[in-house]
């Protein structure tokens, strides 16, 4: 049964940059993925490609559904000597816009711009309760393919995975105070051949995660709020 899902009813939206990311949601939430799942109303959408973009279109969804929590699912790439593995889901536990002229000393952020953004701590700890790796993700504007530059995320700024919107997610949901969770599934190791295993990948590594938020949602979604939204 399709839902439509109207002003301050829904409660979960699943969100995701790169649409085929959420096919797994079809076969709990059919085709138009949008149902019920113990007892959550949840809808799955595509939100756009890029942290520029990513914020506006998700502040409009959620401006419509007045979502209780939102949880981005997708893929991402690991940086050179994190220990990750194609296929393994991560959770985020910290979120870091990632620029490589900063890096480097050539540009630098506003001092008032927010650089670092924590997810929900308890959806978060809910999500990897069952040993799922916590990592920090860097949001860049470009994908990264220099290794030096990659090393530089990786050791500087402590980051484990890159992820364009994520960052994008976590600073539409902050004025409004929802809460959101970020899981994602390794599809590559980032660097000059990023792209070729990327499409080999990538499938598996977003059936990975959003097999983690489908167990999450059906186990009644620890962390959501109850109440109106």
């Amino acid at each position: 049964m399709r839902y439509d899902y109207g002003v301050s009813e829904l409660d979960v939206l699943v969100v995701s940059s790169h649409a085929p990311d959420l096919e797994a949601f079809g076969s709990a939430l059919g085709r138009h993925l949008s149902g019920e799942l113990r007892g959550l109303r949840v809808q799955a959408k595509s939100v756009g490609i890029g942290l520029a973009g990513v914020s506006g279109t998700l502040a409009a969804r959620m401006a419509d559904a007045r979502p209780k929590a939102v949880v981005l699912v997708g893929t991402c790439a690991a940086y050179p000597g994190r220990n990750l593995s194609v296929g393994q889901v991560v959770v985020a536990e910290r979120l870091v816009v990632a620029d490589g002229a900063v890096l480097k000393g050539w540009a630098a952020f506003p001092d008032p711009m927010t650089g670092v953004i924590e997810p929900h701590r308890v959806m978060t700890s809910a999500l990897a309760s069952t040993g799922t790796r916590r990592v920090t993700v860097a949001s860049t504007l470009a994908v990264t393919i220099d290794p030096s530059l990659a090393q530089a995320f990786s050791a500087q700024l402590r980051c484990d995975v890159e992820h364009q919107e994520a960052f994008g997610v976590a600073l539409a949901c902050a004025p409004t105070h929802v809460p959101c969770a970020i899981v994602l599934g390794v599809s590559h190791e980032v660097g000059p051949a990023a792209r070729e295993t990327w499409r080999v990948s990538h499938r598996q590594a977003a059936v990975a995660a959003s097999t983690l938020v489908l167990s999450w949602l059906q186990a009644g979604g620890a962390g959501v709020p109850h109440g109106a939204a």
